[in-house]
Formats: structure tokens, C-alpha cells, sequence
């Protein structure tokens, strides 16, 4: 069956909230229940509503940007908003309207999202048309560094220092300790890397005795509140040589449900002030391997699929785990012509260890799928390392395309017996080589 997450579709108010971070904010007024009815929209959940609304929020601490989705009847008179009017409190002062900028995803759904004055203390959503219309979950977001999605990116939900202090982010990347950060699950996101570390003066100024270490860790926060820690790592640079300089997480997600991802740094024993973290923006992983054009280009896969239902994930450093049969599938755009490829099946897979055989090999194969469906292979090979030497260890391709936009399938199928018993293959992560720009010399 081909993985899919069911990540919009989350335990609904009966009122709207605003979500910011883990935390579900009421509206600073009761709203009659009776006129909001739980929906969902285009695969996201909301409320709809019948004539005009109005919902005042305080602004939580670090908040700075309002999201949300919204769709209209179309019953609202010539001349007036489409969308709700957006209005931004400060003390003392008269209510200002702040614009909003609005995105169009599908069936009508547009995400708005506006930021909010410096000043603000509360936030208002009114709406004055007529008819019936849907509001979907409203989110406060926060500064800080996005999170790389494919071609995309995600804002973070939440992001503080000690005591609940908002943080401002600098382009450098230096956090101070403690510092946490949250960002929500967008559809597709199975993993995320992390690149983090010490500022060598954290642990070269440190005073004689004091450890000077902190502890990194990657949690995923539930929708219903379990926190599931998914990564942790201890530095200690001024005693761990090994523990200075940038470091590199690549860290699997929960397969399902919607939440948050949650960075964090805290103090290990008595981390002096000096300590200086850094954390630089992250970037999801999709289901598995990315596509690697460029730094600035990588293309996530749209789903993939393995033996009974498991998931492609990432299994370091041997790559991703794809028991065959089982396929990963990509959009190939029009300037992608070729691919770099590795398959592997390591030893374990197809010696037990004492010179018997396992794993009776597998197929790779590399497809193209045009608009109309048609399916091309470009790539097949058998690889049976116990039987051929030269199959053993990752086996890399090259794999022209035809240079038209469609879909490419990367897929590992069980050996010549169709038996999958132990096969354990392995994919790596693809380099794509495209086309030069028109024109270009």
C-alpha cells in the first residue's frame, strides 16, 4: 500500500482557537457554540460558520505572524472584503486594521496570513458578509529559522528563550541556551536534519573546572500532548574533541499524526554564559531519499512503499531502508536529464554468516511516467551479491531521462524467484544533473 499521512485532520474545537506552539488559545470572549460547526475543508480542518463573526485573541509572547484558511460562500455585497477584516490592538489605542496577504491552495481554500506590529497586545478576526463560510485552524507563528520543505518552506509555531522570553533570531544562526523551538507537521514530512554546535569560544573561554556542555534534543509533540523523544545528543567540546565543530542530524519521524517538531538546547550542569549554540535552519526529509539538484534545489519524494506497509526511512549510513518489493516516486521536471543512483543489499542481507545464502538477490529498476501514464524503464539490473562479487557493496547508476515532465519511480523488486525473503535493500540519496537555462552558454 503507498504511505500516506493523515496530518490536516486533528481533534477539532468546537470553537475556533488559536494554536501557538502545543498550546490551544481561546477567544478572549465566548463565541455561541451553537452557530460554529466542526468541517473540513480540502482535507484541513475548521469550522463553519453562518453571518458575521467576530474573535479577539491575546497575543501570546513571541508570536508575530497570524495564519489561517478560510472559504467564502461568495454571498458578501459589491465592494466589500472576501476575507475577514484583520485588526491589531495595542494598549490604549484604537484598533488598527493590518493587511493580510492570501495564497490560493484548492477548492477555493486560501491561507492568509498577516504579521502583527511590534506593539500588539491582542489580535481580531471579523467578519461582516453573509452566508455560510468556513474558517480553518488559526495559527500564531513566531521568528526564527525556517524549516526547508523541498522548494518550500515551513515558519516555526513557536521559538523561545528561558522563561518564556520570545526570541529574535540573527542570521548566524547563535541561539542562546536555553532555547526551544517548534515546528508544525506539514503533510510529507517524515524526518528533518539538523545542523547545530558549539561557537569554539563557548568551551575556549569556559573558566578552569566548569564543563561548559549542553544537550540537544529533537522531540516530536503530539496533538494529544505525548511527547516522543526522537534525538539527543550531549556536548562537551571542552573535554570531547570530538564533540567541536558543526555537527549533522538526519532524524526519523513518528510514521503518523499530526504536532509539532520540537529543537531545544539546555544546560547540562553549570553551562557558564558564554555558551554559545548555534542552530541553522533545518530542512525536512519526504519519504524517502531526496533528490539533490543543487543546495537550493532538492526534490522531495511525493510517496513511497515497502513490504508489508513500512515505511522508506532512513537507516544511516547504509542509506534508506527499502524492503522490496518497494518504490519511491518523485516529480521529474522538464530540465532534470539524468540521475545518480545507489542501490544496495548489504551482507547480512544475503550471507547468514556462515557462507549460506539468503537473500535470492533483487531487481532495480529506474521508470519515467508521462502525463498520459504511459510508463518507461530506463534502468534494470539484477543485483545478487552472494552469487556475483562484483554486485556487492552500493552499486551506483546513471540514468538518463528524456527530459519531459512526469513522474519518476525509483523501484527494488524481489530476485529472480520472486521470493523477498531477507531482502533488505538499500537506496541512497539521488544527484540530479539538469538541463542548462535557455540560452545560456
Amino acid at each position: 500500500m503507498i504511505k500516506q499521512l493523515v496530518l490536516n485532520v486533528r481533534p477539532v474545537e468546537p470553537t475556533p482557537v488559536l494554536a501557538h506552539g502545543t498550546r490551544q488559545l481561546p477567544p478572549v470572549e465566548a463565541t455561541d457554540a451553537a452557530r460554529w460547526k466542526p468541517a473540513i475543508e480540502g482535507g484541513r480542518t475548521g469550522w463553519r460558520h453562518s453571518g458575521p463573526f467576530e474573535l479577539t485573541f491575546k497575543r501570546p509572547a513571541g508570536m508575530t505572524t497570524i495564519v489561517f484558511a478560510w472559504k467564502n460562500s461568495g454571498e458578501f455585497a459589491a465592494g466589500s472584503r472576501a476575507t475577514p477584516e484583520l485588526l491589531a490592538s495595542s494598549e490604549g489605542q484604537v484598533p488598527q486594521t493590518i493587511e493580510s496577504s492570501a495564497t490560493t491552495v484548492e477548492n477555493g481554500v486560501s491561507i492568509l496570513n498577516a504579521r502583527l506590529p511590534a506593539n500588539a497586545v491582542s489580535v481580531t478576526l471579523r467578519w461582516n458578509g453573509a452566508g455560510t463560510t468556513w474558517l480553518g485552524q488559526i495559527s500564531g507563528r513566531a521568528d526564527g529559522p525556517l524549516l526547508r520543505f523541498g522548494e518550500n518552506t515551513i515558519a516555526p509555531s513557536l521559538s523561545e528563550e528561558d522563561e518564556h522570553h520570545a526570541f529574535v533570531y540573527n542570521p548566524n544562526g547563535d541561539v542562546p541556551v536555553p532555547f526551544r523551538i517548534l515546528y508544525p507537521r506539514e503533510p510529507g514530512v517524515e524526518g528533518v536534519v539538523v545542523t547545530y554546535g558549539l561557537r569554539e569560544d563557548a568551551y575556549t573561554t569556559s573558566p578552569a573546572g566548569d564543563p561548559g556542555d549542553v544537550m540537544i534534543l529533537v522531540s516530536f509533540v503530539h496533538d494529544d500532548g505525548r511527547v516522543e523523544t526522537v534525538f539527543t545528543r550531549r556536548l562537551d567540546p571542552a573535554n570531547l574533541p570530538e564533540d567541536r565543530g558543526t555537527k549533522v542530524a538526519r532524524i526519523n519521524l513518528p510514521m503518523q499524526g499530526p504536532g509539532q517538531i520540537e529543537i531545544r538546547y539546555i544546560r547540562q550542569n553549570k553551562t557558564p554564559a558564554n555558551n554559545h549554540a548555534y542552530l541553522l535552519p533545518p530542512r525536512a526529509m519526504g519519504p524517502g531519499p531526496d533528490l539533490v539538484i543543487s543546495p537550493d534545489r532538492i526534490i522531495l519524494p511525493q510517496e513511497s512503499q515497502a513490504f508489508g506497509g513500512a515505511r522508506v526511512n532512513l537507516h544511516d549510513p547504509d542509506g534508506w531502508l527499502a524492503h522490496a518489493p518497494s518504490r519511491v516516486v518523485y516529480d521529474c521536471p522538464e530540465d532534470l536529464r539524468a540521475i545518480t543512483i545507489g542501490f544496495h543489499l548489504p551482507k547480512r542481507a544475503y550471507d547468514d554468516g556462515k557462507g549460506n545464502r539468503r537473500s535470492d538477490g533483487i531487481g532495480a529498476l529506474v521508470e519515467y511516467v508521462d502525463s498520459a501514464g504511459v510508463t518507461t524503464t530506463l534502468y534494470r539490473r539484477i543485483i545478487d551479491p552472494f552469487s556475483e562479487p562484483a554486485d556487492r557493496g552500493v552499486i551506483h547508476a546513471r540514468v538518463e531521462l528524456p527530459s519531459r515532465a512526469g513522474k519518476l519511480v525509483i523501484r527494488l523488486t524481489p530476485g529472480p524467484y520472486t521470493d523477498n525473503a531477507f531482502d533488505w535493500s538499500y537506496l541512497t540519496e539521488i544527484i540530479g544533473e539538469v538541463s542548462p537555462p535557455p540560452g545560456s552558454k
